[in-house]
């Protein structure tokens, strides 16, 4: 595992000498004709995300969409309709648009990146609150330091698995979600007060340590000496 690990990193540090140094996504990534300005720039916002990976003691910053660039050269950050990046056959991420009154708007966003498996990646946060025509959200082991999908009304699925995510999940004004797993992100506490289709309107951990929620269960871990009351 490692050595494959090791090659992929060996391939990806051959083609950084052929990457440009970038400015603000605002100045070099208008929103394309045809999307929703909103919904591109929220996603814009998080591929424009530093990532930095140390690799025998040598690391390497680039931006998300830079890494993805590396991996399937047919990804561009400008282009939302080539957002599907692949790498030795699996697949790293993809979105979908709908047409809704003659603009692209962002409907499904699914994630599970192996780059991820690196040493020395911290995470950042993802925005996308106020995408009003996503239905679907899965992202996985990308280390996010928090997740707001705040008043997004027609989503439905949120799987978000294996993430540092300790500061905050938003999920305000998202009725229609029915289906949530969290497991292995370690919040410490989840408002789904908004959330009327799931089992629980608020989940918390009194104490020290950890919650996560997966599929209608709740699950808490104490830490080491500690007790949950």
């Amino acid at each position: 595992m490692k050595k494959r690990l090791f090659s992929v990193l060996a391939a990806l540090l051959l083609l950084t000498a052929s990457l440009p140094a970038f400015a603000s996504h605002r100045s070099l990534h208008p929103t394309p004709a045809g999307y929703n300005d909103h919904d591109y720039q929220k996603m814009a916002d998080f591929l424009d995300n530093e990532m930095t990976v140390t690799f025998f003691g040598q690391s390497m910053t680039r931006r998300i969409y830079e890494w993805l660039q590396m991996a399937d050269s047919s990804f561009n950050i400008n282009d939302p309709s080539t957002w599907h990046a692949t790498y030795n056959g699996v697949t790293q991420v993809y979105t979908e648009w709908t047409s809704v009154e003659g603009e692209q708007r962002l409907s499904v966003v699914w994630g599970n990146p192996t780059i991820t498996s690196f040493s020395g990646y911290e995470g950042c946060p993802l925005d996308l609150s106020g995408c009003e025509y996503l239905q679907s959200f899965t992202f996985n082991t990308f280390r996010l330091t928090s997740l707001d999908l705040s008043n997004c009304p027609n989503l439905t699925e949120v799987i978000c698995r294996d993430n540092n995510i300790t500061s905050s999940v938003n999920l305000t004004g998202c009725a229609n979600i029915d289906t949530l797993d969290l497991t292995g992100c370690p919040l410490t506490e989840l408002d789904l007060t908004t959330c009327p289709l799931l089992p629980f309107d608020t989940v918390r951990a009194n104490g020290s340590g950890k919650i996560t929620f997966a599929n209608g269960t709740a699950y808490a871990a104490p830490d080491s000496g500690k007790q949950f009351l």
